[in-house]
């Protein structure tokens, strides 16, 4: 039995000057780049030319102003706070952390050093993830995603 897999839009992709999830499915991410970014991004297929797509497949880290591509961990379990510590020196409210396909809850003494940080915590999938971050960018949040792509 062949199935296929298709991508789950997550926005309409409305806020073209911040960074945003155009469509996630467990492996990829779909991020839209800011057109007021110098990114030389090639568009993916069928894209029209104002917007811009870079198809991520491995874990990151995603803010309204900046993308980290190529974030080192591959699970929530061994989870650190030098793990995260490009989200502690950014002016955020809230951090959601997409722990994969599946909710995986990290260790206590990272959330409570993130909490110390006067920073809120939010642990979810990876898919809930990329909805919220969303959501919170159209509220004018000061949010920022660590999602991690199982592999």
């Amino acid at each position: 039995m062949n199935v296929t897999v298709r991508h789950m839009q997550v926005s309409l992709d409305q806020n073209y000057n911040r960074y945003t999830i155009a469509s996630y499915r467990p492996g990829e991410i779909v991020v839209t780049i800011p057109l007021n970014t110098t990114e030389n991004v090639v568009p993916l297929h069928g894209d029209q030319p104002a917007r811009r797509h870079e198809s991520i497949q491995t874990s990151m880290i995603i803010l309204p102003e900046r993308l980290i591509r190529d974030w080192p961990p591959t699970s929530a379990a061994g989870l650190t706070l030098d793990d995260l510590t490009p989200l502690l020196d950014e002016n955020i409210e809230v951090m959601l952390l997409g722990t994969g396909t599946s909710l995986v809850w990290p260790d206590q003494m990272l959330r409570a050093q993130i909490a110390q940080a006067g920073i809120g915590l939010e642990v979810m999938d990876t898919g809930a993830a990329c909805r919220t971050y969303n959501i919170l960018i159209a509220d004018q949040r000061q949010v920022a995603a660590a999602l991690i792509l199982d592999r």
